[in-house]
């Protein structure tokens, strides 16, 4: 959306100053006022997204377990944007970031931590596994009482 609000934010500049988009502008009067509207509904839009990751959640577990899960979400594809663009890890790292009001070191911190101090790879994932699995069983628990 950033990059939406800078083209026509461009285009406004370049419709000034360059002859073929003058000549365009003299054919459809209303395209610098139509531009002018674009962008004031992009920056409406980034303001509203803004507002809605803007919690008061917080991180409770460590920075290695937030960029365990990030890298796990990331490496698995399993967020993308609405244009169905791949995003980068940088910017997933930055979501999570203004989600849990929490500030990440980043790759550097995964990359000095000492993976093989653990007996796995993914000591949080697996933390999460055996929470998921506890809470299915309980489930599962509640449904045969109630048949």
């Amino acid at each position: 959306m950033e990059d939406q609000l800078y083209d026509y934010r461009q285009l406004a500049i370049e419709s000034k100053k360059n002859i073929s988009l003058k000549s365009m502008l003299a054919v459809s009067p209303n395209f610098e006022r139509l531009c002018q509207v674009e962008i004031e509904r992009l920056q409406k839009k980034m303001e509203v997204e803004q507002k809605f990751l803007e919690t008061d959640m917080v991180w409770k577990g460590s920075e290695e377990d937030l960029l365990e899960l990030v890298t796990a979400l990331y490496k698995a594809e399993a967020l993308k944007q609405r244009n169905n663009k791949k995003i980068s890890f940088d910017e997933m790292l930055r979501l999570f970031e203004k989600l849990f009001n929490y500030q990440l070191k980043g790759s550097r911190v995964l990359q000095e931590t000492d993976v093989g101090q653990y007996k796995s790879h993914t000591p949080f994932l697996d933390r999460l596994k055996i929470a998921f699995e506890a809470y299915a069983l309980e489930r599962d628990e509640d449904k045969s009482k109630l048949n």
